[in-house]
Order: C-alpha cells, then sequence, then structure tokens
C-alpha cells in the first residue's frame, strides 16, 4: 500500500497524490503498528522491517481470510436455517484456493473482499431477524461485528468502490428498524466506531469524507494503473482493452469445478427462492454476486495480474456455490441425492488434492478444465508477487562476499545484495537485459554470482530479457504443481 513509513517518508510508487490519497490505509497502519510492535517485544528494531514484521503482517491477513470465511458461512447460515452449512460454508470458502492463497499475503485486496462479505452478511443477518422477538447477545454480536468489519476494511481501503455496500447497509439498517428495533444501538454504534476509525487512519478524509470517498470513485474509474501488456490465453493484450469477458474468465478459471457447480444449482435455487415468494431471504446474496459482479466487471477499464483486484466477488460467487450445492444434496430425491453427494465428494477431493500440490502457489490455481488447456503453462501469467523468490533465494549456499544480482528497481543498493550486507532482498524480474553493460566482467561474463529470476511471464515470452543469463548455469527451480501440469514460476541462475 502506499502511505507514509515510519520514517514520515511518503512512499508513492510514482503515482500521483491524488491517486495515493484515493486509496485507504486502515488496516495498513493497523497491522504496521502490530507488527512492529511485535518485533520489538522479540527485541528487534521498532523501525526495522524484520523477518518477525513480516511474518506478523501474514499472520493478520490470515487472519482476515479466515473471517472472510467465516462472513461466507454466516449467510449460509441465516439463508439455509442451518448450522451445518454454516461449518461448510467456512471450509468450503477456506479450501478455495485462490482465496487461501492470497489470504497469506495480499494486504490490499483481501481486507476489502473481507469487508464486502461482512456488508452481504450484516444484511443477511438483518433480514432473518425475528419479527417481534427479543434479540440474542450472539446475535447483537454478529450484527455489531460483521457491521464494523464491512465499513472499516472497505471504505478503510477503498473508499472508492465501497459506495457499493451502501445499498446493503441500508438495507440492513431498515429490516433491523422493522423487525428488531432493539438492534440498532448495537448496529449504530459499530457503524459510528468503523467510521471513526477509518477518519482517524485516513486524514485525508477529514475535510471532506464523502468527497473522498467520491474521490476514490472517480480516480478509480480513470486510473490506468499498469498501461502494458498482459498475457491471456497466449495472447499479448493491452491491459486498457481488457473487456469484460476477459476478467470473468480470468475469475471463473480460478473457481474449482466444484464451485462452479454449486453455482449452476444456486441460480436455480435463487429462482426458486424467488417462486416461492421468499426472495427477500437473498436479495443480499444476489445483490453481491451477481448485481455487483456485472457493474464492477463492466465498468472496469483497467487489469492487470488476473484479476486480482476483484476477489471480493469471488466469494459473493462462493455464497452462490454453497448454497446451490446444499439445495442439490438435501432438496433431491434419494436415488439423485446419492448421486450429486458422489459427485460432490468427488469434486472436493480433487480440491483437497489440488491444495496439497500446489502449496504455497495457491493463489496461481486454475480449475480443472482451464489447466488442460493446449500449452497451459505458457498461456497465462502466473506469479505476479515474486513468492516463488523465497524458494530460490533458499537454494543460495550461505557463503561469504556472494554478490546477487535482484534487478536495479532498487538504485538505492546498486541492484546487488550479499548476505552479511542487510540489505533488503528483491528477486529479479526483466532489468538484467537493461544493466547487462554494467554488470559484464572483461570476459564478457555476468560478475554476480546468482540471478533469481522469476518468470512473471512464462519462459517462451520473456526469453528476450534473459539474453545475459545465456552463459549462466540453471541450478534450482521453482514449480507450481496443478495436476497433471507443472508451471515453471523461476529459475536460479549460477553465473561465475
Amino acid at each position: 500500500m502506499w502511505a507514509p513509513d515510519l520514517n514520515r517518508t511518503y512512499y508513492t510508487n510514482g503515482h500521483p497524490q491524488e491517486v495515493v490519497d484515493s486509496y485507504g490505509y486502515t488496516f495498513h497502519y493497523i497491522s504496521h503498528l502490530v507488527s512492529r510492535l511485535v518485533s520489538w517485544l522479540f527485541g528487534e528494531n521498532f523501525r526495522a522491517l524484520g523477518s518477525t514484521s513480516v511474518m506478523t503482517q501474514n499472520a493478520l491477513i490470515a487472519i482476515l481470510g479466515v473471517l472472510g470465511c467465516w462472513a461466507v458461512g454466516l449467510v449460509c447460515r441465516e439463508v439455509l436455517q442451518s448450522r451445518r452449512a454454516e461449518l461448510v460454508g467456512i471450509l468450503g470458502s477456506f479450501f478455495l484456493p485462490l482465496w487461501l492463497g492470497h489470504s497469506w499475503m495480499n494486504q490490499k485486496d483481501v481486507p476489502f473482499a473481507v469487508g464486502f462479505a461482512c456488508a452481504t452478511a450484516v444484511a443477511t443477518l438483518a433480514v432473518h431477524l425475528p419479527l417481534g422477538e427479543k434479540a440474542t447477545l450472539t446475535q447483537k454480536r454478529e450484527l455489531a461485528i460483521s457491521g464494523f468489519l464491512a465499513i472499516s476494511l472497505t471504505f478503510g481501503t477503498r473508499p472508492g468502490l465501497s459506495i457499493l455496500i451502501l445499498p446493503l447497509l441500508g438495507f440492513a439498517g431498515w429490516y433491523v428498524y422493522l423487525r428488531a428495533r432493539e438492534m440498532l444501538k448495537p448496529l449504530s454504534t459499530a457503524v459510528f466506531g468503523a467510521t471513526a476509525l477509518v477518519l482517524i487512519t485516513n486524514p485525508a478524509s477529514i475535510p471532506n469524507p464523502i468527497g473522498w470517498a467520491w474521490n476514490g470513485v472517480v480516480i478509480g474509474r480513470n486510473f490506468t494503473g499498469y498501461a502494458g501488456d498482459v498475457l491471456f490465453d497466449g495472447k499479448l493484450i493491452s491491459s486498457k482493452k481488457l473487456g469484460w469477458w476477459f476478467l470473468f474468465k480470468s475469475l471463473i478459471s480460478s473457481m474449482p469445478l466444484v464451485a462452479i457447480l454449486g453455482m449452476a444449482a444456486g441460480a436455480v435455487f435463487m429462482i426458486l427462492f424467488a417462486i416461492r415468494g421468499r426472495l427477500w431471504r437473498i436479495i443480499p446474496v444476489a445483490y453481491h454476486a451477481i448485481f455487483v459482479a456485472v457493474v464492477v466487471l463492466g465498468l472496469s477499464s483497467n487489469n492487470y495480474n488476473a484479476g486480482r483486484q476483484y476477489i471480493f466477488i469471488v466469494l459473493g460467487w462462493q455464497m452462490v456455490a454453497i448454497l446451490g450445492l446444499w439445495s442439490l444434496i438435501s432438496m433431491s430425491n434419494r436415488n439423485l441425492r446419492s448421486v450429486f453427494q458422489i459427485s460432490v465428494l468427488i469434486l472436493a477431493g480433487f480440491l483437497v488434492v489440488d491444495n496439497v500440490s500446489i502449496f504455497p502457489y495457491q493463489y496461481v490455481y486454475r480449475n480443472e478444465i482451464a489447466r488442460r488447456a493446449d500449452n497451459f503453462a505458457e498461456s497465462v501469467e502466473f506469479d505476479y508477487w515474486g513468492m516463488a523468490g523465497r524458494d530460490l533465494v533458499s537454494a543460495i549456499p550461505d557463503e561469504p562476499n556472494l554478490v546477487i544480482y535482484f534487478g536495479s528497481g532498487d538504485s538505492k543498493y546498486g541492484g546487488s545484495y550479499t548476505p552479511q550486507s542487510g540489505q533488503p532482498f528483491v528477486p529479479s524480474g526483466s532489468t538484467i537485459l537493461e544493466d547487462r553493460d554494467s554488470w559484464k566482467s572483461n570476459d564478457g561474463k555476468l560478475a554476480v554470482d546468482y540471478v533469481p529470476w522469476l518468470h512473471y511471464w512464462p519462459p517462451n515470452m520473456d526469453r528476450l530479457f534473459r539474453e545475459p543469463l545465456a552463459n549462466c548455469k540453471i541450478v534450482d527451480s521453482a514449480y507450481a504443481v496443478i495436476p497433471p501440469v507443472r508451471v515453471l514460476l523461476g529459475s536460479l541462475y549460477k553465473c561465475r
């Protein structure tokens, strides 16, 4: 995220100040404060971003990932009126590879997705409140917690896009007023508390909170972000020309077959609910999974990394999938029920195997159909986050005076790294082509010991950038195993 660091310098990554101010930093500030405090308790420098700080931040993101699963479970429990459905919703979301993978490290998109799922949960909880009965303490807590998380994690991360949760919050408030007015107090307390937290952690919002949020809408619509090419279906396409179909196909190919089966059944389930006069029970889910998806994917003008910015839509689809799978099994006759149970168990088994095989690269997952396409491993981008760099670095021997090229992105360190220097290490991307002259020795070879190379684009696409490595030897590689395919994510080159 773009925000002032503890040294009071503003990190903007070269983006205009208005773009920086259009984002929210609530979770960013809280996670940094907590991680630095934990580091300090372990005797490390409070201001240094060490391994303890990084692990703590990852743990906080993982906790948010579990909260996202909890929100899905709440929605499934209320719509289906079943505690077992809640457990299925939680476990089903936990084993969703795209969600599980991002929930270990994505500090911008996961908080927003969790907040949106909580907004859907608070609306669903409200619409199922018993009319004229006294609310239980559990109901009050669930409503307040989901309402607090909905506002603080959405407006506190992406205020412009967060405007889409306002209908859900309004829907919730209206049903609380109609069915259980005593719940207005915990809900309003959560709303005011979350709003105060967002304002405190985002000083740019204080002069004009409404204008700040609307500014996020305008800038988010016009901001091009990355304006280069992306690899999709084996073709290089301008990120500014990716239409809704590319985004939809990218997201749906990241949904396992068991979830797609559930989504199809869930669509039928919601139609039947509407026919039977119970549409009000599924309005929040339909809004999240259908209306929001159509609006966001239809209006998006820019995209990169296979739609990581849109994973909040995936949780809405997962809600529909769990509702559909539950209805397939519970509402069918005995013979069909057995067929559906066996089919779901088989597909769920494949999903568990996939999660184990691909670990720790779940976020590059593609489903059972997508990965069987011709030349799959060379057709799309995979390791946007550079997660394979950790495996490659671990293969570098712990020897003194090694020089390791990591790219010229951080000129402060001149593109070199030694284990003894304490300098930050970032695996190389595509910059060695630009730096080759400065790194050549008298014999024309690279004057570095190791180059960890990440294949953001597949090997056949980035071979031009690797031209200076022609005389180097590959000594280790990192793969994501998505049966029956092994996808090469990166290689470690030894150059002298």
